[in-house]
């Protein structure tokens, strides 16, 4: 059984042609991930590149950013294509694709779309590298729960316990 629905290989990605423009929305998650970098640096569920490029401005050594949609690869290469750091992965994670690990692992408003978000994390934390961080920005406020919420393919959203 996936852990992954199966309409994200087609993932349509409205809603991160919007949020391209909230630079200031990306900057402030920055900053507070920016302290748990560290030099290797995955993230799943990289969309289009707008947060990715984001993390090319600092200094770490290596990006992998995984997309599993089909109709997004192919932008989130091209955004990555001139920085010698990065690499476009068109598929999902897998510990398997690391050797040393990674240094942190970040969602950025991806893992409300993962079904069963519990193994998906048990997963990325086997390659996280000793004191490795996970770093997570998912949608708040599980009341909040709606039709949007399901048209994004949200399965979730969290409260600060989970």
């Amino acid at each position: 059984m996936s852990l992954y629905p199966n309409n994200l290989s087609q993932y349509f990605g409205k809603d991160l042609e919007a949020m391209s423009f909230a630079k200031n929305y990306h900057k402030w998650l920055m900053d507070e991930f920016y302290p748990y970098l560290g030099s290797s640096v995955a993230e799943i569920g990289a969309g289009i590149g707008n947060f990715s490029r984001l993390i090319l401005e600092t200094q770490i050594k290596s990006l992998k950013a995984f997309e599993p949609s089909k109709n997004m690869y192919p932008l989130l290469k091209k955004a990555l294509s001139q920085d010698k750091r990065a690499e476009a992965i068109n598929g999902f994670f897998s510990v398997v694709d690391t050797e040393e690990g990674f240094d942190s692992v970040l969602y950025v408003n991806v893992l409300e779309h993962i079904k069963d978000d519990v193994s998906e994390l048990a997963k990325v934390h086997s390659a996280l590298k000793f004191n490795g961080h996970l770093l997570i920005f998912v949608p708040a406020l599980s009341w909040l729960y709606s039709d949007l919420d399901k048209q994004l393919g949200h399965f979730r959203r969290y409260k600060k316990e989970d």
